[in-house]
C-alpha cells in the first residue's frame, strides 16, 4: 500500500507544482499590465452627454450682401473640414473691403483650435485676412506668401469672422478667394 501512494504522489503534487510555478510567474505580468497607464488615445467619451467631439463645432454662412464679396459659399468636405469661397470684385487701390463672412460656433464644454489658411487664384499683391474679436490673421500679404493660422475657440463660445482685403494698387479683375477651415 505505502508502494502505490508513493506512485500517486507524483502524479498529483507534479501538476500542482508546475500550475504554482506558473501562478507565479503569471499573476504579477498581469498584475504589472493592469496597472500601466493607457498611451493610446481614448475614444470620444460622451459621459452624461458631454463631448468633446469635432461635431460640436458649427460654422454658418452670414450671406450679407456687398459689392466686394460675391459669390459667396461654405461647403463642408469632411466631418472636420469646411471650405469657403468668394470671388473678389474690382477694387481701388489703397482702401481696405471688409465683412462679416461666417459665424464660428463651439458647443462643447472644452477648448477647440480651427485651423485656417487660405488660397488666391490671382498673382495680384492683394492682402486677405480674417478679423475675430479684433485680431487679424492675416492669410495672404502682399509678398503673395500665404499663411497657416489658429483660432482657438473657449468652451460654449461662438464668433463672427470678418474677411478683408487691401491692395496698394488698383484691382482691375476678379478673384477667387478660398479660405480652408479644419477643426483640430
Amino acid at each position: 500500500m505505502s508502494e502505490s501512494k508513493k506512485n500517486l504522489s507524483p502524479k498529483i503534487f507534479e501538476p500542482l507544482t508546475i500550475v504554482l510555478i506558473l501562478g507565479l510567474f503569471l499573476i504579477p505580468t498581469l498584475t504589472v499590465l493592469n496597472l500601466s497607464p493607457i498611451t493610446q488615445k481614448n475614444k470620444q467619451s460622451n459621459v452624461l452627454g458631454v463631448t468633446d467631439s469635432p461635431n460640436n463645432i458649427s460654422i454658418e454662412l452670414l450671406n450679407k450682401d456687398d459689392n466686394i464679396f460675391v459669390g459667396e459659399t461654405l461647403r463642408r468636405e469632411k466631418d472636420r473640414d469646411y471650405v469657403y469661397t468668394t470671388e473678389v470684385q474690382p477694387r481701388e487701390k489703397e482702401r481696405e473691403y471688409s465683412k462679416q463672412a461666417f459665424r464660428i460656433s463651439n458647443r462643447s464644454n472644452g477648448k477647440q483650435k480651427v485651423v485656417v489658411s487660405g488660397y488666391a487664384d490671382s498673382t495680384s499683391s492683394s492682402h486677405f485676412s480674417l478679423k475675430v474679436d479684433g485680431v487679424w490673421y492675416v492669410l495672404r500679404d502682399d509678398s503673395k506668401e500665404m499663411y497657416e493660422r489658429e483660432i482657438v475657440l473657449g468652451p460654449n463660445s461662438t464668433k463672427t469672422v470678418h474677411i478683408s482685403t487691401y491692395s496698394e494698387k488698383n484691382i482691375l479683375f476678379k478673384e477667387a478667394f478660398i479660405v480652408n477651415i479644419s477643426v483640430r
